[in-house]
Formats: structure tokens, C-alpha cells, sequence
């Protein structure tokens, strides 16, 4: 008897017997009650094979009486007489998944939350094995009665597979098998054909099994802490200020929490049309049968697998048997795997189901769709070979965004109640976050769980409020201790946001921000961090390490097994690559397959140039005017100012505002005449009280306090004292407030750290004058020969002094102004109060790193910031009248940031950096600001933009600028010697 007649047979007879059931299913009270219900599928036909109950009763209430469940036989609590019945093999599997224990979750948050006590915790008390095959207890959540165990109970523990969630929209899903088979909407809402159950939640989408999951399925957990689901997509949930607009209604899309999705680049493997589980297998999600401690022990899933590392090709194993693991999955697929297939393995060893090896290609296949990927391999390829990179993850280099989450503040408030998912009850105490800033790019890097440099990202910047049942606060923004002491935590991340081009050699070895350093000014032998922890006047929020006079110490953690920051040896190798990047700037250049040899620096140097690569030591003459850090009150009568004086003041931009008003008249002017009047006049000087408080009729010159009155916009004026505007969403409305506005905490101006006040630069004369200041930068300080910048010809002719001193600048992407007018929707947008009542404004994205440059009307290079980048939506009655989003203004303007210091950046966050002049390649733009209803394509492109006091740097000019004549790679390769001389070993 032939194979293929049994095979044939076999289905036959297989068929004949799903119809015979399928006829007994017909024949059940259960469908003549629920018509139109969607058979589960054609293996699955018996609705009490799976729901229990009974099929032959006419009574309802007898019918449903011994039901499993009873809408979902799949929970946790049934599912050894239901879906474990039939699949003892799976069952056993996901029994152990991290996705349904959760340990790796508790026993981080134990770390962060001081609760460790040297035993492993699940969502339920468990008896399974560890991967070495030794019996291991793992103890119920439950008994974990400390604040960390609380916190999971109450704040964590509805994503993961045990439990349901059903009020969270966009992230509801069903408990047990159900949780990935039988799928939510984001309403969680029934939406098939049984009309006894229709619009009724909470309910899968529909009654159809689905055997392969869809990405929407894994965006119902994942999309919170790593966000990798949301990174992959292409999608990114931002600032929260819930804007541009979607038909009235906060946009382009709302999800759990009511955060508001915008999008960015999406992953390459996402572009190209796979899903999540094309790259990861059955064990990574429903595991192996084995308890892991964390996710990254169960994940088998490595780049490398595919694609091949610098020096091994991907390696395969041949199917042998017709019961193979590899067969037997893919039994859904639209290509089944046979027999005599060479499957790539995994990390683990294992095979894949859809990863195979054919005609010296490897080919992935898309398990829902069928479509064949071809994915490239790069073993032997140059710059995958370079010398030192073998320690480096495939995507250290080729992640493009990661999720960066900076200051969690969590507050537990024991006068409210909480709800315990765990233990099913309300219970006293509450938790609610609060966030500093976030970020996508740059990131840091740091040593991983395996050993390899990866990046990181916060996990966990926490720090606790605590509030008694008597409303006494017991802890205020407590840093809880890790390995010993008081300290903040990143961890180990892949973001799921890949591309195809990785990053470049010289962002990563010429910016300290990859290293830990995080924002940052470069003085002598110091790095100065910028964004500030609020509990600290020198470390920074965004980093984890620091660099004063020479020596590199760590302030924050490094999460998981095995990791830590990059020490000193290791941040002076890496920065000591950039002394040959200046030339060899290509990663494929043979140079690099080698050990780098750094005492052939000065013959490459010297074959353009003198003899010599040091530069002559010159004696520092900075010369600067005293400081008088006690000022003297200055008392005056009104009747000893000149007549003529008094009346010019008033003639000044201060009072007349005439160049705001001529700009807001020609922009939102054209949508609301009476727009200036309604949302920005305020702020105007209409007398001498204005500015000077009066003692009788003597006035008393104004302090810097009285001049933040209205110099408090994010403009100018706070940045001064270190202050940089926050989201204006109510999130992240927190922290100290000053005059009525919170801020992040950054590093002051120099001159401000000094003690010196507005009126020490702004002074009467000047504004009299219509000047801006009486004073400039050369009025004060000389150039210092010491100082390599200082004598490079180029700087001195086309620089403004500012344009490398300014350490940071409050900056405003895409301005959104939203007019209601008899419409609810406004409870929507959860924007701090703004203006007139009829109007939101809201900023798409703001950052506060050193700004962009262009060109002054001086002619000289200056940084630039967007005076408005401004968009406009009219909401009436809940309904947009004309277009969303309309583009009024998108002007940019050439300032002085008031945030100098003694240090700067390095040289390529200049030359190497056209998103700095706004010449960054289309396909680098993270951000997809079309997608989203806007009608630039990025903000980082001069296309649509113009300066209104000056100008773009050309492409032309900024080619010149990166040309890097002899002179400059003289000069570069010192400044780097000095640094990296610095370092102590």
C-alpha cells in the first residue's frame, strides 16, 4: 500500500469524523440558543467538549448549570479538563512560560522595591523545574506581603496570560490559552454573529480560534516599560499631549491609559511584512516546560541565528522523522515543513519551524501569510569583522529608536483603595506614576546579562512617595537601594526597532551619551552632565556615569545578571578609535580587522602635514570682568528720569510687542483676528511698576525674579537658572514649581551659577536702545590660545562664540493650537490649562540638547530654534471645521540660548551631524510626521522652513564644514588625545 493512499485515508477518514461531530453539534440546544455563533474550527466542533454544560437540555439554567468557565473554559481554573485534556504537551509548556508566572517581573520589581527575600514568586504557587532539571518551588505572589508584592498585585499583574483584563482599552484579553487564541478588540467587545451575545463584553472579538497570533494580540501586553511592541510598529506613545487631531478627537491613535500613538520609523523585519512570531518560536512564548528566572533566559530567539555573525555562518539540522517538532508546528502554516528540510537553529540548539536553509540562502516564512523572506547573511563581511566589535549585540549598532523613560515617581496613597488582581479584592493603598522625560535616541550603552555591550535603558528610575492611612507622608521621592546602596537603574534592552543601516562608528565612539554620560558638556578633563536628577546638583538623569577630573565612577546600576556600566579601560579604547575615524571613516576599511594600532597615528598624520602633531602649549590669558556677586539695590524718583527716557521705553519691543504681534496676526491671525489679544497679551510692559517695585515715589531696580514674570515661556529667560519647560501633559505636570510652572531640572548658565542677574547684561540703556543687551561675549572674555577651538581660524571667522558654549536649549517641535466651540471632546486632551478657555496648546515634541545651527544675519553660525512650527484645528460641536492639522507657520529663529558653559560638545556633534543644520537623510528621520496628518515631512529637514532673522546652512557650506583638511584632523586628533590622556586607567 502506497504512502500516499494511507496519507489520503487518513484524511478522509479524519474529515468523516469532524462532520459526524459537527452534525452532532447542530443538533444541541447550545446552538439552537446561540445561532449564528462561530464554530471554534473544524477540529473543534463540540461546544461541551470544551465549555462542559449540558448539549440535550431545553432549560437554560440546567444547560449552563456544569459549564466550565463560563465563557472562557481556557482560564487557568479549568484548564486541565479542557484545552489540557487534548494538549497535556502544550498545557505542561505554558504551565512553566515566564508569560504566565511572571517571575523575572516580580523579582525585578523586588530589586527595585527592596523586597527580596531569596525566593522566587509566581502568579500562583507552582512546582516546576529549573532549566538544569532540579525541582523548584515557586511561591505564590499572594504571600508576598511588602510593598513590592503589592505593587505587582496591584499595578502590574494584569499582563500576563493567568489572569483577564477587560477595562483596558486596547489591552484588554481573556485568561489561560484564551489570552492568544481567542483574541480582543480594543473594546473587548463580541462582535460576530450570536446575537444573544453581540455587543456584550467582555468577549473575545469573535468565537473563531486562532491558531497563529497577529501583532495586535502581543500589543496587548507589550506595550508598557519596553514598549517593544509599539517600537516594532513603527509607533511610539511619545509625550502624551494628545495631539495632532483626529476627527475632533486627540490622534492619530488612542490606546490603554489614554496615551496617544504617533508614528516613527518602524522596524525593518516589520516594513518588510513578518509578524512577532516569524522571529519568535513557540518556547520563547508558551516556553519549554522549564522555569526561568527572567525572559531573557527563555528566549532563544538571536539575531545570529539568521543572519550569521562576523565569523559563523547560521547553522541548520535536517529533519529526520515525520514527527519532528519542526513538522508538527508547522501544520497552520501556509508552507508545511518536511521531512529531509535543513532548519535553522536557535540559540538554544533547537530548530525553528519556519527558518530554513535552501540552495546556500536562509529563507523565513511568515507563518500567517506565507510569504517567503530571504535574510541576508553577513559572516565575513568587513564591518562585521572589526577588531574589538565581537563583544558588540547585532543591535547595538542597528537599533534605531529605544524607548527611553526617564524619572518614574511613584506615589502609594493608603487613604484610597486599590484593586489586588490577584487576590480579586479592593484593599487599602493606591499607586499612581508621574514621568520626568523621554527620549528615543540617542542611548546609552552598557555590558549585558550575556557578557556583550548592548544598550540600556531606564529600569527603574523609581522614586517612592508613600502616604499613611492618616494622609501622613512617610517617604518623599525615596530612591530605593540596589546591590547595597541608594541608587537609580537601567537594564539591558532590545527595543525591536531595527534597520538596516546601523549606527554610525563616529556617533558612537565621538558622543559620551552612548557610553552613560548622558547630555553633556565637555570641560578640560571633566564631563558635565545637563539633564539633572532632581536630588543632585552633578549627576544626571539620563546617565549613569561621570567623569570629574579624570576619573570615571558609576551612580546608577546596571540591572540583571552579570551587567555593568563600561569601565575606564574600556571608555578610553573606545573613544581612542576616534583619533583614526578622522581619516578611515569607513567601517569596511581594512585597518579595522586588526587590533588598532595607535603608535601609527603620527606617521598617518604627518603624511599631509609638519613634522609634528602637537600643537605648541600656550599660557592661558582669558581675561574676564569681576563678578560682583552682592548687588546693590538701586533706588530712584520717577521725577529724575528724563521726560525724553521715559517715553522711549515705552516705544521698545517690551511694550509694543510689535513684531509678535505682526507674526501672530499673519499665522493664527488668519483663523482667529482676536488671537494675539486672547492668548498672548498678558505679558507687556504698560508702566515703571511693571518691572520696578515702588517704595512711595522712589522705584527700586528689578531682580531677575521679578523679570521671569513674563520672561517664563520656554523661550528665554528660565533657562537660565536651569530650568527646561516639561510636557504639557498633565502627567507630566510635577516637581518643584516655580511661579506656577514645573520644570526639569538642568544645568544653570555659567553666569547664573556666578550670581549674576538679567540686569548685569540687560541693562535700562540697552533696552532703551532697542538692543537686546549692552553686552556681548567679547566684551567679557578673550580668546585663549590654550584652548584648541580658540585658535582655529574657521571658528573665530564664522562662529558665534555661543554656538559651542550654549551647553543646552529649551526647544518646541510642532505648536498644536486647538479652538473648541461647543464641544465636549476638550475633556479628551488631559493638557494642562493654557490661554483662553476656548483653546489647548500643546507641543508634538520637546527637547532640551544643544539646538541646531544655521546662520545669523551676522552671517555667522548660530543656533536656531523653531520661533513656531505652528498647527491649527477648529472643533465645533465635536466635529472638525475644515481641514485638522493645517500648517500656518513653520519659522525658525536665530537666539542666544542663556544656558553657556565653560565646556562644549565635541567636534562632531557639529561636523559629522547634518540633523544639526537640518540636512538630515530622509530615511534617518525617526520621526514620520506625514503619517501622523502633518504636512512636513520632519522637522529635521529645512524643506517647507524658513528662518526668520537668517538662514539654513547649505548643503554646500556644511559639505565644506566636514571636508576635513589637514589643519582640522590635526587639531581633532589633539583635542582627543587630551580627553583620553585624561582618563585615568
Amino acid at each position: 500500500m502506497s504512502r500516499s493512499f494511507i496519507i489520503f485515508t487518513f484524511v478522509g477518514m479524519t474529515y468523516a469524523l469532524i462532520a459526524c461531530n459537527a452534525d452532532l453539534t447542530i443538533k444541541s440546544t447550545c446552538v439552537s440558543c446561540h445561532q449564528g455563533l462561530e464554530p471554534a474550527s473544524v477540529t473543534h466542533p463540540i461546544c461541551i467538549d470544551c465549555h462542559g454544560g449540558d448539549s440535550k437540555s431545553e432549560d437554560k439554567n440546567i444547560s449552563h448549570q456544569t459549564m466550565l468557565g463560563p465563557k472562557n473554559p481556557s482560564d487557568p481554573k479549568f484548564w486541565e479538563q479542557t484545552c489540557g485534556k487534548c494538549h497535556p504537551y502544550q498545557l505542561n509548556r505554558v504551565r512553566a512560560t515566564i508569560m504566565l508566572t511572571n517571575t523575572g517581573m516580580i523579582k525585578n520589581i523586588q530589586k527595585t522595591w527592596e523586597g527580596e527575600d531569596g525566593k522566587l514568586y509566581s502568579t500562583q504557587p507552582e512546582n516546576l523545574f529549573s532549566a538544569n532539571g532540579i525541582p523548584l518551588e515557586l511561591k505564590g505572589v499572594s504571600q508576598l506581603n511588602n510593598l513590592s508584592g503589592e505593587l505587582y498585585r496591584k499595578f502590574c499583574s494584569q499582563c500576563h496570560v493567568g489572569i483577564e483584563a477587560d477595562r483596558k482599552y486596547a489591552a484588554s484579553h481573556a485568561s489561560g490559552c484564551a489570552a492568544c487564541h481567542f483574541p480582543y478588540n480594543d473594546i473587548a467587545t463580541y462582535q460576530g454573529n450570536d446575537l444573544t451575545v453581540k455587543g456584550k463584553q467582555p468577549y473575545s472579538a469573535n468565537h473563531q480560534l486562532t491558531a497563529l497570533p497577529g501583532n495586535d494580540v502581543c500589543l496587548r501586553c507589550h506595550n508598557r516599560s519596553s514598549r517593544m511592541a509599539f517600537t516594532y510598529q513603527g509607533l511610539h506613545d511619545g509625550n502624551n499631549g494628545l495631539v495632532p487631531t483626529r476627527n475632533g478627537l486627540p490622534g492619530p491613535r488612542i490606546i490603554s491609559g489614554a496615551r496617544n500613538l504617533t508614528y516613527i520609523i518602524d522596524d525593518i523585519h516589520f516594513a518588510g511584512g513578518m509578524d512577532c512570531i516569524d522571529c519568535h518560536t513557540s518556547r520563547d512564548i508558551m516556553g519549554d516546560g522549564y522555569a526561568y528566572e527572567n525572559m531573557y533566559y527563555q528566549t532563544e530567539t538571536r539575531c545570529e541565528n539568521c543572519h550569521g555573525s562576523g565569523s559563523k555562518h547560521p547553522v541548520f539540522q535536517t529533519i529526520v522523522r515525520e514527527n519532528d517538532e519542526a513538522v508538527r508546528e508547522s501544520k497552520n502554516y501556509a508552507i508545511k515543513m518536511q521531512p529531509g528540510m535543513k532548519m535553522i537553529v536557535t540559540g538554544k540548539g533547537r530548530k525553528y519551524s519556519n527558518v530554513f536553509y535552501e540552495s546556500g540562502n536562509v529563507y523565513v516564512l511568515s507563518k500567517r501569510t506565507g510569504k517567503l523572506h530571504q535574510s541576508p547573511v553577513i559572516t565575513g563581511t568587513p564591518e562585521h569583522t572589526i577588531a574589538g566589535h565581537e563583544r558588540m549585540e547585532c543591535y547595538t549598532c542597528h537599533s534605531r529608536a529605544v524607548p527611553q523613560c526617564f524619572g518614574c515617581h511613584t506615589r502609594y496613597d493608603q487613604t484610597r483603595l486599590g484593586k489586588d488582581y490577584i487576590k480579586n479584592k479592593e484593599t487599602k493603598g493606591k499607586f499612581s506614576e508621574t514621568e520626568d522625560w523621554r527620549k528615543l535616541y540617542p542611548f546609552s550603552l552598557a555590558l549585558d546579562q550575556r557578557g556583550k555591550i548592548s544598550p540600556v535603558t531606564p529600569g527603574c528610575q523609581t522614586f517612592v512617595t508613600a502616604v499613611d492611612e492618616y494622609g501622613r507622608t512617610t517617604q518623599k521621592e525615596y530612591v530605593a537601594k540596589f546591590k547595597g546602596k541608594k541608587q537609580l537603574r537601567f537594564a539591558p534592552f532590545y527595543s525591536h526597532n531595527t534597520g538596516k543601516t546601523a549606527v554610525g562608528c563616529s556617533e558612537c565612539h565621538a558622543n559620551p551619551i552612548f557610553l552613560g554620560f548622558g547630555q553633556h558638556v565637555i570641560n578640560g578633563n571633566s564631563i558635565q552632565a545637563t539633564l539633572l536628577c532632581e536630588k543632585s546638583k552633578e549627576k544626571s538623569l539620563d546617565g549613569f556615569l561621570k567623569m570629574k577630573n579624570g576619573k570615571i565612577s558609576a551612580f546608577s546600576g546596571i540591572t540583571r545578571e552579570y551587567s555593568r556600566p563600561l569601565n575606564s579601560s574600556e571608555i578610553k579604547r573606545i573613544l581612542a578609535v576616534n583619533q583614526c575615524l578622522v581619516c578611515h571613516d569607513d567601517p569596511n576599511d581594512p585597518i579595522y580587522q586588526n587590533k588598532l594600532d595607535l603608535t601609527m597615528l603620527n606617521t598617518c598624520i604627518n603624511r599631509s602635514g609638519p613634522a609634528t602633531i602637537e600643537l605648541p602649549r600656550v599660557r592661558k590669558i582669558t581675561k574676564a570682568r569681576p563678578v560682583m556677586l552682592e548687588r546693590k539695590k538701586v533706588r530712584f524718583r520717577i521725577k529724575d528720569i528724563p521726560g525724553s527716557a521715559y517715553n522711549v521705553i515705552f516705544d521698545q519691543m517690551m511694550s509694543t510687542r510689535s513684531t509678535e504681534k505682526a507674526f501672530v496676526q499673519k499665522t493664527l491671525g488668519k483663523e482667529d483676528p482676536e488671537f494675539f489679544h486672547k492668548n498672548c497679551e498678558s505679558c507687556h510692559v504698560k508702566s515703571c511698576d511693571d518691572c520696578h517695585k515702588r517704595d512711595g515715589d522712589v522705584l527700586i531696580r528689578p531682580t531677575s525674579s521679578q523679570c521671569l514674570d513674563c520672561h517664563k515661556g520656554y523661550f528665554t529667560g528660565w533657562e537660565y537658572y536651569g530650568r527646561a519647560p516639561r510636557e504639557d501633559n498633565l502627567r507630566y505636570q510635577r516637581g518643584k514649581t516655580v511661579k506656577g510652572e514645573t520644570f526639569l531640572k538642568m544645568l544653570p548658565d555659567v553666569h547664573a551659577r556666578a550670581g549674576m542677574e538679567c540686569g548685569d547684561c540687560h541693562s535700562m540703556r540697552s533696552l532703551m536702545a532697542g538692543k537686546t543687551s549692552s553686552k556681548t561675549c567679547v566684551d567679557c572674555h578673550k580668546a585663549d590660545p590654550a584652548v584648541i577651538e580658540h585658535r582655529i581660524d574657521a571658528h573665530k571667522k564664522n562662529l558665534e562664540c555661543y554656538a559651542c558654549h550654549s551647553a543646552w536649549a529649551a526647544q518646541e517641535y510642532g505648536t498644536f493650537f486647538v479652538r473648541f466651540k461647543d464641544s465636549s471632546n476638550k475633556q479628551y486632551f488631559r493638557l494642562r490649562p493654557w490661554g483662553d478657555k476656548d483653546y489647548i496648546k500643546s507641543g508634538f515634541l520637546k527637547k532640551q540638547d544643544s539646538p541646531p545651527l544655521g546662520i545669523n544675519q551676522r552671517g555667522k553660525i548660530n543656533p536656531i530654534r523653531p520661533q513656531f512650527i505652528a498647527y491649527f484645528s477648529d472643533i465645533k460641536n465635536n466635529r472638525p471645521v475644515g481641514k485638522e492639522n493645517r500648517l500656518l507657520a513653520a519659522q525658525w529663529k536665530a537666539f542666544f540660548p542663556h544656558t553657556i558653559a565653560r565646556g562644549t560638545v565635541m567636534c562632531d556633534g557639529c561636523h559629522n551631524n547634518p540633523e544639526r543644520f537640518l540636512l538630515e537623510k530622509e530615511e534617518d528621520h525617526i520621526y514620520r510626521l506625514q503619517k501622523n496628518g502633518m504636512t512636513l515631512t520632519s522637522f529635521w529637514s529645512q524643506n517647507g522652513q524658513t528662518i526668520g532673522n537668517g538662514s539654513f546652512m547649505t548643503p554646500e557650506r556644511f559639505k565644506k564644514m566636514t571636508s576635513k583638511p589637514p589643519e582640522f584632523k590635526k587639531a581633532y586628533v589633539e583635542k582627543w588625545k587630551r580627553l583620553i590622556k585624561a582618563v585615568e586607567n
